[in-house]
């Protein structure tokens, strides 16, 4: 029988983002939706509600939240992007996004019309970034100052199954988005390769390229998936205790990959490791749980995770696991939330994460 946790997990929480605005990546001219920002955006905030400076001489360590509503009810980053220290990209389920220079965040920009808003971004420089919609096939590109309509996907599907569910770009001239089923798509630089069903029968939820040679999917049961720059490996069951919930990859030599009960699989290059309890307590993000980067690795001696419901994270050293931090109290095992849902890490000493209610919080 097919897992199809994203019916339960993934529809929900499009209706609930649909009646709530949300509000995380920015510094973005509209594009196919409102092009003006939105009033009273926390723009001014710091890192934690502090700044920068102050934890500039310690070891990295996580500040406090930085809610970034503009007025207009809870806003998620349903996924954050960042190449460096000195820029994250956050897009919102309510089709806005906000940018963070290492000290502050912007003020939300819309970028999308659509009402289940964006699903996924990936930005590896600060003058490109690729965001995905959740509700139907279209893509958005950020050129570094505005943000402008993108190639369309060709996706099979039947209008109500449409949707991208995540995308990932090494660079501008490379991406591979996967949909809400079973298809696969990459990117040149200029359009989009017609659909490939790599997954029948399942729904993928995440996809991780470090180049344009390689990437790693994995799906909402067991599978993960290898594309080699030319095609994708047959889906390969590596977790037999529950469903994956996202992939990290540092290198075509190392991956790791999370499921809900908090077990996570290493990728070596050839092959998966045996499930290791990165999370003893689970990643559950109640039943609004989603298909969001909720691991980020990049390198092999470093990866975090965040655990939805609790308001933990968790880190990889390159041998073992962390015992889970609480940076985000109000986080709640309740089907409302809140619960961490993103987090990016260009290095062991910088991510960001973001919460279901719009609040970011800064490790540094």
């Amino acid at each position: 029988m097919k897992p199809r946790p994203i019916d339960e997990i993934t529809g929900r929480l499009w209706l609930v983002i649909a009646g709530v605005s949300i509000v995380l990546m920015g510094t973005v001219a509209g594009c196919g939706g409102s092009s003006s920002a939105p009033p009273e955006a926390g723009a001014s905030s710091t890192v934690g509600g502090q700044p920068a400076a102050s934890q500039s001489s310690a070891a990295p360590a996580w500040g406090g939240p930085t809610h970034l509503d503009y007025s207009q009810g809870g806003n998620d980053p349903t996924s954050v992007s960042c190449p460096s220290a000195s820029f994250c990209m956050a897009v919102l389920g309510s089709g806005y996004a906000v940018t963070f220079d290492g000290t502050t965040w912007s003020q939300p920009t819309g970028v999308s019309s659509s009402p289940g808003g964006l699903s996924s971004v990936s930005c590896p420089t600060a003058s490109f970034c690729m965001a995905v919609d959740a509700q139907d096939s279209s893509t958005f590109v950020f050129d570094g100052s505005t943000w402008d309509s993108g190639p369309t996907i060709d996706d099979p599907l039947p209008a109500t199954e449409i949707g991208m569910a995540s995308v990932s770009c090494p660079s501008a001239s490379f991406c591979a988005a996967v949909d809400n089923n079973s298809n696969a798509f990459t990117f040149n630089g200029t359009s989009w390769s017609p659909a490939m069903s790599v997954d029948p029968g399942e729904e993928l939820s995440t996809v991780s390229c470090p180049s344009a040679r390689f990437c790693a999917a994995v799906d909402y049961g067991s599978n993960a998936l290898i594309f080699n720059g030319t095609s994708w490996s047959e889906p390969s069951a590596i977790d037999s205790g529950g469903y994956l919930l996202g992939v990290s990859c540092a290198s075509a030599s190392f991956c790791v990959a999370i499921d809900h009960k908090g077990n996570a699989f290493t990728f070596n290059g050839s092959s998966w490791s045996a499930p290791v309890s990165a999370d003893p307590d689970g990643l559950g993000l109640g039943s609004l749980g989603a298909a969001a980067p909720v691991v980020s690795c990049p390198a092999s001696n470093f990866c975090a995770v965040v655990d939805g419901g609790g308001g933990n994270v968790v880190t990889f050293d390159g041998s073992s696991w962390s015992t889970p931090v609480n940076i985000d109290s109000d986080a709640s095992t309740s089907d409302d939330g809140p619960f961490l849902m993103s987090v990016s890490c260009p290095s062991a000493v910088f991510c960001v994460a973001g919460d279901s209610v719009g609040d970011a919080f800064v490790r540094s």
